[in-house]
């Protein structure tokens, strides 16, 4: 019985042959060639799997890793004038070289799509722990004050219910002072966040500010800007435009701090 190539069920799964020769590996099929039926059900999964991570990008690496576990693992065909199909030794090399790069194929979708799912699974159960911080930047004071430094190096702790409390060092234009924190934080999938934080000196609210957060590095690290800032400590409360950042890494989770 003469048999069909690779590259002919190749091009037959992929709906690339022409219908007189589609009829043709039709009718060989219907014979019952069970090497050929073998051989176009491999090229089917190959191709539904293809399909399927069609909208997954693996990483590069991962790329270049499947590329060298398929070229290893393949066989290399003689041409065949009568368009033999290959013994069943070189179909067994074909089989396994095929389901290597299969599973290959399934690691890199995996391994692609894992960041995406993880980019999902930040709470506040996640950033939950002991952190480190300072901040640096610039309030803008009444004139004809106007612009003066500010600076702050602190830490404070994160529950899983978003309460935080904290102390720090500040300085505000060259002069110091210590001062303790709490806030109420909320956070979104995205690792967005956002907290409402007062400030405390000797016991006495002396300010308040809203901030929005980034966590990111699998939320060990926290990025923020200051959206606000009031003074509260007057006769009536002040609003100041400020523009303040802050870097904070985390120390320990909860767990690990008892």
């Amino acid at each position: 019985m003469t048999h069909f190539t690779t590259e002919e069920w190749i091009d037959f799964a992929n709906g690339l042959v022409a219908i007189r020769k589609r009829k043709e590996m039709d009718r060989h099929l219907e014979e019952g060639c069970s090497r050929c039926k073998k051989a176009l059900s491999l090229w089917q999964k190959v191709r539904q799997t293809a399909k399927s991570a069609a909208d997954y990008e693996p990483p590069e690496h991962v790329v270049r890793i499947a590329k060298a576990g398929f070229m290893g693992a393949q066989v290399e065909q003689k041409p065949s004038r009568m368009h033999r199909y290959p013994s069943g030794g070189q179909f067994m090399k074909y089989k396994n070289a095929l389901n290597l790069f299969a599973g290959i194929l399934l690691a890199a979708v995996a391994l692609s799509a894992a960041p995406s799912v993880h980019a999902q699974q930040c709470s506040l159960a996640g950033v939950a722990g002991k952190w480190g911080y300072t901040y640096t930047g610039t309030i803008i004071l009444p004139s004809p004050t106007g612009a003066v430094p500010v600076a702050a190096v602190g830490r404070f702790t994160l529950d899983a219910d978003g309460n935080l409390s904290g102390t720090q060092t500040r300085s505000n234009g060259g002069a110091s002072a210590q001062e303790t924190i709490t806030a109420k934080v909320t956070m979104n999938a995205d690792c967005t966040g956002s907290g409402n934080f007062n400030v405390y000196q000797s016991g006495l609210l002396v300010r308040s500010a809203v901030l929005a957060l980034v966590f990111d590095d699998d939320s060990r690290e926290l990025r923020a800007i200051f959206e606000s800032l009031t003074l509260v400590n007057g006769p009536s409360p002040q609003s100041l435009p400020v523009v303040i950042t802050v870097n904070a890494k985390k120390i320990s989770g909860l767990e690990e701090s008892n």
